[in-house]
């Protein structure tokens, strides 16, 4: 519509308007003027009579467009006019007519305030309609434009609007100071219009009626204006059935009537349109705006784990609403990242899929953002490691390289400062060996944080964009096994090692571990403990340091023994299908054969010769088939398609490696049913002890009178001393991993 307000006749409109000022009927003149205003007439043609009689113009189709709907569709094509001419015509009558600007100012300001992009999809209150016989909105084009300039475009409309949500509350019903009262007849009559014809007022009123209820139980100002007044509420809820039915029909009902009016298209592969382009978009822009922040404060407002489930499933469904309004989705965000890192177990997964499912609506630049949130609440919450805590950590991991695997350049940015700033600790400690720098490093966000890199590039090692960081997050690990070299530090040591396996395993790349576990072999081997095993030994999962006490009970011995057992198994079934495995374990054999020489434990013995023998079978078979080829070292290709052949196959260590894990797995279900713990002996020694029987037990005693006269010329014997002499028994604390300037910018 092409307005010129300055060809109005200013003079005979405001002695019109004098004449009527004290009268009741001038709010109703100056809606006819309103009118008259978005008439395709242009003002120029219009008399005197035409402007203050304002339907005179008024056709059919806009009565009935007046009175069937509150929100109308923009209409495609229309032209907008320049405001510039708008506001000089304004500041003129300010200056001619001070009097009638004032009276302009107290009661209509929106006519001063008026556009020409204003107007057509102004949403009027006049009619309460049940949604049905509204005219046909024209569709909106959808222009070929970055996601970036989307979103904000987006964000200022919403900012723009934000500053109306006041008067927009103030013009739909002021019966009263503190509203009318709600009851359990109106709310039924709402839900029956509502599930007959998807009435849009009555969802617009029971939405009204949810803003007055979620009033009692919190505070409705936003996060971000916490000085403005309260807006002005329509109803007011009094008691808990009439609040249990208006969250319970808004809940239930919502999603219908949106999904009624508005259709939201799925496309195979692509993620689906935003419901802003969709032409009945302005239908419903406004209720929206009142309607999701409303729910967001429920949601932060109510502990109960049932009502929080209910409402995450209920906005889950409404993400790509939510997705239209930038700073509601936001606020939003950080309600999820709250609930995702320390509610219930199902309100977790809820909140991990709703932040999911908005992340995916908007790749750029909010996973950026939700990323850096959701890292941080990560290392917060990982400070602590007990067995009721473990699930929970490894499931906020999970869902961290789930986010991280969508967009792996991302996923870099991030990764690269998060192990830098973890190289920086590394480094710092080194530089000062002092107890805060080495706390610095040996806590269980530290170790968390190298778990949690380790399995993105372990999952998504093969994206060329995360491959760089495979070597320095080694190199990182690697230093951290070496920081501290104590057996106090023992289970801290298990755990690195355990993480790089599972990643060198993934990735096929060759980390030297094999050296870490056998000192922990070839020190608990031959170290004395106490005869007597007072109480259960402790879960080696949930520690990162042993105390004196603790070094010298033979339970957890016997644990450290197995544990670096079960690690040494893996780390060779990682590598037997590689076709230099002969060459590779070669010096790992000299040293687990002389471990088994020189130890008094018969049940450990036992299992170090069934793993030599396996290893040895292995290697044989790799020499003989790999004697038979025709490439040479050089042909990289024909290798790895040779290793890829043997990878396929089952040998005799990666038996031996599933045939312990179901034993012990088997023997974790006994103890729990049972109420005990294993101390010393695994079940494989027990069944392999069992089967030989007395010939095993006279090769035992020889070995041991073997290992009494060579006892002297071995160097093992001498690190008992370091085991039992010369270590404090020191308090264990547990620092926060600071994080740097760098990683808060991220």
């Amino acid at each position: 519509q092409v307005l010129h307000v300055d060809q109005l006749s200013m003079a005979s409109s405001k002695a019109t308007i004098r004449q009527e000022k004290g009268s009741s009927n001038t709010k109703g003149r100056l809606r006819k003027v309103h009118r008259v205003l978005k008439r395709k007439k242009p003002l120029s043609e219009l008399s005197v009579d035409e402007v203050m009689d304002g339907d005179a113009e008024v056709s059919d189709d806009d009565e009935r467009g007046n009175e069937d709907t509150d929100v109308q569709a923009p209409t495609a094509g229309k032209k907008k006019a320049p405001s510039s001419g708008h506001r000089n015509a304004m500041t003129r009558l300010a200056e001619t007519d001070p009097e009638f600007f004032q009276y302009l100012a107290e009661n209509d300001q929106q006519l001063l305030e008026f556009s020409g992009d204003e107007g057509a999809g102004e949403e009027t209150d006049d009619s309460e309609d049940d949604g049905m016989g509204r005219p046909e909105p024209v569709p909106t084009s959808v222009t070929s434009r970055s996601e970036k300039q989307r979103d904000s475009e987006l964000e200022q409309e919403e900012g723009e609007e934000d500053g109306d949500q006041d008067k927009e509350g103030g013009r739909m019903m002021s019966l009263s100071t503190s509203g009318k009262a709600v009851t359990l007849k109106m709310v039924n009559k709402w839900v029956a219009k509502l599930t007959k014809t998807h009435s849009l007022s009555a969802w617009k009123m029971l939405v009204q009626a949810l803003q007055a209820a979620v009033g009692t139980i919190g505070d409705l100002q936003s996060d971000g204006n916490k000085s403005a007044p309260p807006p002005t509420l329509v109803y007011r809820v009094e008691g808990t059935k009439e609040f249990n039915a208006i969250v319970g029909a808004c809940l239930k009902y919502t999603h219908e009537c949106l999904s009624h009016h508005i259709e939201i298209n799925h496309r195979p592969g692509k993620r689906p349109s935003l419901p802003s382009t969709h032409r009945a978009w302005p239908m419903v822009k406004k209720t929206l705006r009142l309607y999701l922040p409303t729910v967001t404060k429920l949601l932060q407002n109510l502990h109960e784990s049932s009502m929080q489930r209910a409402i995450l499933r209920h906005i889950h469904t409404l993400a790509p609403y939510f997705a239209c309004f930038p700073k509601t989705e936001r606020s939003l965000k950080g309600t999820l990242v709250t609930l995702w890192s320390t509610g219930e177990e199902h309100v977790q997964v809820l909140a991990f899929l709703t932040i999911r499912a908005l992340t995916l609506l908007h790749p750029h630049p909010a996973l950026h953002l939700t990323l850096k949130k959701l890292y941080l609440s990560f290392v917060r919450n990982c400070k602590f490691t007990l067995p009721s805590t473990q699930p929970r950590i490894r499931f906020m991991q999970n869902c961290l390289v789930e986010l991280l695997s969508i967009d792996p350049p991302t996923a870099y940015q991030h990764a690269f400062v998060y192990v830098r700033q973890l190289a920086v600790h590394l480094r710092n400690a080194y530089a000062s060996p002092q107890k805060d720098s080495q706390q610095a490093v040996y806590n269980w966000q530290f170790v968390h944080c190298l778990d949690l890199w380790a399995m993105l590039l372990g999952q998504r090692g093969e994206e060329e964009s995360l491959r760089p960081l495979l070597y320095p997050l080694i190199q990182t690990a690697v230093g951290t096994l070496s920081l501290q070299p104590s057996p106090k530090y023992y289970p801290l040591r298990l755990h690195c090692v355990r993480t790089l396996l599972e990643l060198s395993g993934a990735t096929g790349t060759y980390v030297p571990l094999a050296p870490y576990l056998l000192e922990i072999m070839e020190a608990q081997a031959t170290t004395k403990t106490s005869a007597t095993n007072a109480g259960k030994p402790p879960e080696l999962a949930n520690l990162l340091r042993l105390s004196k006490m603790q070094l010298q009970s033979r339970a957890l011995q016997s644990n450290l023994l197995n544990e670096s057992f079960e690690l040494m198994v893996q780390l060779l079934a990682n590598h037997s299908f590689h076709i230099g495995f002969p060459e590779l374990i070669f010096p790992i054999l000299v040293r687990l054969k002389k471990v088994a020489k020189v130890t008094s434990l018969s049940w450990f013995r036992m299992q170090l010769k069934q793993l030599v023998e396996k290893t040895e079978e292995v290697s044989g078979d790799v020499t003989r088939d790999r004697a038979t080829v025709s490439f040479s070292p050089k042909d990289s290709d024909q290798i790895a398609a040779w290793e890829k052949d043997r990878k396929t196959k089952e040998n005799a260590v990666v038996r031996f490696l599933n045939t312990w894990k179901k034993v012990h797995r088997q023997e974790g279900e006994e103890e729990e049913e049972g109420g005990q713990r294993r101390t010393i002996r695994p079940l494989v020694a027990k069944k392999v002890a069992t089967k030989k029987g007395h010939q095993e037990a006279s090769d035992e005693e020889s070995s041991e009178e073997d290992m009494e006269e060579e006892g002297n010329s071995t160097d093992l014997g001498s690190k008992e001393e370091g085991l039992n002499g010369g270590e404090e028994d020191e308090e264990d604390v547990v620092e926060d991993l600071q994080l740097s300037s760098d990683m808060e910018s991220c």
